[in-house]
Order: C-alpha cells, then sequence, then structure tokens
C-alpha cells in the first residue's frame, strides 16, 4: 500500500513539472502589423521574418483595440530611403521612430531592430539567434523560402532609433489614420512650379540689358523610370527695363519683350535630393522696340525678335516647396537688329551671341 502511494505522488509530481516550467515562460504578446513598402524594398513577409530573428515573444493577431498596433512605412526620399514605425498602444499613446539611410534594406534592418526591442527590451541585437518557434499560422511563413542570414545589428543603428524617438500630439493623429508614405515613396506623376527671376542680358543691344522673368513649369515623373529622367516644360515672360543707347547723332531708348519657352530634358540631384542642376533649350519670340529721343525726326520702330540658346539651371531646396537658384542661357538671335539713324550712323545692333544670367526664386507643388 505505501509502494502504491508514494508511486502516484511520484507520478503527480513528474506530470505537474512541464506545467509548472511553461507557466514561468513569458506569454507571447499579441500585436498587429501594418507595412507598406515601394518595389525595392524588403517584402512584408521578410520583414516580419527578420524580427522574429531579434525576438519571438510575441504572435500576429488581426488589429483590435486590445493589442498593440505597429506601422511600418518604408520609401524614397530623394537620395535616400526613409523609414517610419508608429507604435500605438490600446490606450492611445504613440510612439514615431524615423530611419534615414542610403538603402531600404538598412532602413529595415534598424525598423526591424526597433520594433524588435519595442516588444521584448532582453531581444538579443548583437547577433541574428535562430529561429526556436513556430511561425504563426496567420501569416503561413512556414511555406516561405528561407532568407538570407540578416545581417548583424550595429549598436549606432539603435542608438539613431532612440535618439528618433518623437511623441507629438499631431503625430497621434498621423498614426490613427492618417500616416502616408513617405515623400519618397509615390512620386507624384506631375509636379507644377512658379518661378521669378532676376537677370542680365548681352544679347539684345550692345549694352548690358536688366530684365526681369516669370514662368510657370510642369515636371514629369513617369513611375518606373530612373529619377534623372523627369522631363519639364516651362512657359512664361521675359521684360527688360528701358536702355538707353548713345550714339554721335544722338540717343535712343530700347525695350525687349517676350514669351519664353523651356524644355528641360533630364535633371541631376545632388546633396540628398535638395539640389537639382538641370541642362535646358530655351528660346524667345517677342519684339524688340526702339525710340530715338534727342533727333527732330524721333519715332518709335519695332521690330519681331526670335531667338534659340541652351540654358543651365541649378536650384537648391530651402524647404518642402522652396528653393532658391541661379541660371545661364546662352542664346543667338534668328535675326540680329541694326538700328540706325537717317543722318547715318549705327545705333545698335544684337550680338550674333548673347549671355542671359540671373537668379531666381521658385515654388513647387
Amino acid at each position: 500500500m505505501c509502494a502504491t502511494t508514494a508511486a502516484l505522488v511520484l507520478a503527480v509530481c513528474l506530470a505537474s513539472m512541464p506545467l509548472r516550467a511553461r507557466a514561468g515562460e513569458p506569454e507571447a504578446e499579441r500585436v498587429s502589423v501594418a507595412y507598406a513598402a515601394q518595389e525595392s524594398c524588403p517584402s512584408e513577409e521578410r520583414f516580419i521574418g527578420n524580427v522574429r530573428r531579434y525576438t519571438t515573444k510575441w504572435q500576429v493577431v488581426d488589429s483590435s483595440s486590445s493589442v498593440r498596433s505597429f506601422r511600418v512605412v518604408l520609401g524614397r526620399r530623394g537620395a535616400e530611403h526613409r523609414g517610419v514605425l508608429v507604435i500605438e498602444t490600446p490606450n492611445g499613446e504613440v510612439t514615431q521612430r524615423e530611419i534615414v539611410a542610403p538603402d531600404c534594406e538598412r532602413v529595415a534592418r534598424g525598423l526591424a531592430i526597433a520594433m524588435a526591442l519595442a516588444i521584448d527590451p532582453e531581444a538579443n541585437i548583437s547577433e541574428v539567434p535562430p529561429k526556436t518557434a513556430p511561425e504563426p499560422e496567420a501569416l503561413d511563413v512556414a511555406s516561405e523560402p528561407e532568407h538570407p542570414p540578416l545581417p548583424p545589428a550595429r549598436p549606432e543603428d539603435a542608438g539613431k532609433e532612440k535618439a528618433t524617438e518623437r511623441r507629438t500630439e499631431n503625430e497621434k493623429e498621423k498614426a490613427r489614420g492618417k500616416v502616408g508614405a513617405p515623400s519618397g515613396a509615390r512620386r507624384p506623376v506631375l509636379t507644377f512650379a512658379l518661378e521669378a527671376r532676376g537677370e542680365v542680358t548681352s544679347a539684345v543691344v550692345r549694352d548690358v540689358a536688366p530684365v526681369v522673368g516669370a514662368a510657370v513649369d510642369v515636371r514629369a515623373a513617369p513611375p518606373g523610370v530612373p529619377e534623372w529622367l523627369a522631363p519639364s516644360l516651362a512657359v512664361g515672360v521675359r521684360q527688360s527695363f528701358p536702355v538707353v543707347v548713345d550714339a554721335p547723332f544722338g540717343s535712343s531708348e530700347f525695350s525687349w519683350t517676350t514669351a519664353m519657352f523651356r524644355l528641360c530634358p533630364v535633371r541631376f540631384r545632388f546633396a540628398s535630393g535638395r539640389l537639382d542642376a538641370v541642362p535646358c533649350a530655351e528660346a524667345n519670340a517677342g519684339v524688340l522696340q526702339a525710340e530715338a529721343r534727342t533727333t527732330p525726326a524721333a519715332r518709335r520702330v519695332s521690330s519681331a525678335w526670335f531667338d534659340v540658346g541652351g540654358s543651365g539651371r541649378v536650384v537648391y531646396r530651402i524647404g518642402q516647396s522652396v528653393g532658391v537658384g541661379a541660371t545661364i542661357l546662352v542664346s543667338a538671335p534668328f535675326v540680329r537688329h541694326r538700328f540706325a539713324f537717317v543722318e547715318g550712323g549705327v545705333v545698335s545692333q544684337a550680338p550674333p551671341v548673347g549671355i542671359t544670367g540671373g537668379l531666381l526664386v521658385e515654388w513647387r507643388f
């Protein structure tokens, strides 16, 4: 009888040991994940798998108000890639982390580290741990092919994530449904710009003439083409200030009014996308007027004007929409108009090649 009782007690103890061991293990956190990225970035399945390599103390469930939600957005901004991780708790507290790097793979790795640390502060980010837990059935990643090992995380990545953490009311509003892809993730097909210029030109008369100008610019950025292939077309006006030219028989006042047409087939970007260098073909069509001032038979004459040339523009972005820069145009007139007094003596004649250059301000929207 005593032997039977002892055997039963031993059996109960052995049967309860696994349950007690399992009870001591931390329960996996239930979270919801929303993921958006451009094609050149890792897929959602790969990103989830990378997070799981750092920690397995979580499982993905459908979106619910009772679990923490993680929103991941990856995209391109100029020459760099930008990633945003927004974490919202069930009580509405929002945390946002942002990472910028030259390639999307590095941005995705940094956000995977940030998400792993948010789930498990003791996550092993010094090296890639082996997979010890099965993939959740909701994602069905067990059928996915094995991914190459994730590169070891660097301490500076985790430091940058903590340094970029921001908590503001504005971000809370974005996280509640207004968080969109970064500006580089989906380039607008068409953008428009208004520009104003102050220039000087030697293309009209033998002296330098000050000129003001304005234009409307339309730029196309078709999806699926290189970023440098962004043709633009601009239409505008140029108006010179009156210029007085003196001659032996008197003086004359000249003014130049034209419509401007500009076509720029390509665009080159520098300084992380803030600096644009744009070569263009340009033409001016309008009228050149001259009026004699100091002769008895003074009169006003007008001549049609048309020139073509090549120009270059450099614009530096000082904000999301505003840019400042410089422009230069080398052009040649189709007809070199010659103005002279009846008594004799040439007052002015357009040069064979002229240069127009100045500064500009641009507002793009």
